[in-house]
């Protein structure tokens, strides 16, 4: 029995990967503004440091991390392409708030109606995808509260694709952070939310990402800012440095580039304090036994 049950914790080692806690420091300390904010690690999906992760608030524009997750496992799926082309509707065209003046009848390929999403926040973008994806907004919006069920969250509900103020529309911290542990399962995401700088119409509108943490803090690759005067300064973000991937999320920053800052913060927290350990490698064989 001894025998079998170190065998049993061998084999979870394999497969196992740790963060492993430094001296603790207490949060207050690091002087964060935002109401509510979460750093998880990605892998096991723990949280390192929270306030207020709970806390039901208006998620913006972080509200299209949902929509580019549905589309890209839409392309994984076979179900669209890259290449198809995305005609804009009246009601797509109409949108306000951050775009890229879609016009109607306009047509885009997919990939670029998603770079507009996921670089330049675009409403439009996201209102002609979710129509293309599911036939209306109504019903690709129906799909991300499905989604968002199977996800297992319990602060989020959306009522659009692109996060505009609306009644009932919220999400918190911990389900942001649970919804960028998702959206690393699709490599289209990441790979367009990490674009800086992107050449939209041939070259006649450019594109620069909203997220300001690509050019400000080593290892970040991704995911979304928000803005509203309601939500506030948002981001959901993730960076990398020596194998391991960290997830902040920062809602209702009160200051102009504070959601960056408090990222930053929690950043150099979680790289101070925690390491990436791979104890076995992966197909490895640990013991034999008949």
């Amino acid at each position: 029995m001894a025998r079998i049950n170190r065998l049993i914790w061998l084999l979870l080692m394999v497969f196992t990967f740790t963060v492993t806690a430094a001296i603790p420091v207490r949060a207050d300390t690091l002087d964060l503004k935002s109401e509510s904010y979460v750093l998880m690690d990605a892998d096991s999906g723990k949280i390192l440091l929270s306030k207020n992760p709970d806390k039901r608030l208006p998620p913006a524009s972080m509200t299209k991390l949902m929509t580019l997750i549905l589309a890209a496992r839409d392309l994984e799926s076979g179900k669209i392409s890259l290449q198809d082309k995305v005609q804009t509707s009246e009601d797509a065209s109409k949108m306000g708030g951050s775009q890229v003046y879609l016009e109607p009848g306009e047509q885009m390929s997919l990939e670029d109606m998603l770079i507009s999403i996921a670089v330049g926040s675009a409403n439009d973008a996201s209102v002609a995808v979710a129509e293309y994806l599911e036939g209306s907004h109504k019903n690709f919006v129906n799909r991300m509260n499905q989604e968002a069920k199977m996800m297992g969250l319990r602060n989020t509900h959306f009522v659009n694709a692109y996060g505009l103020p609306a009644p009932d529309h919220y999400s918190c911290a911990r389900d942001m952070a649970v919804i960028a542990r998702y959206a690393l399962k699709h490599p289209k995401v990441l790979e367009y939310t990490s674009i800086k700088e992107y050449n939209l119409r041939q070259g006649a509108f450019k594109l620069y990402n909203t997220n300001k943490l690509l050019w400000w803090y080593q290892g970040a690759d991704g995911f979304k800012t928000g803005w509203t005067n309601e939500a506030k300064h948002c981001l959901t973000a993730t960076a990398k440095r020596d194998g391991l991937r960290l997830i902040a999320v920062v809602m209702a920053a009160p200051e102009t580039h504070g959601n960056f800052r408090d990222a930053m913060k929690l950043f150099n927290y979680g790289f101070a304090r925690y390491a990436y350990k791979n104890y076995s490698p992966r197909g490895s064989c640990v013991e034999s036994l008949r």
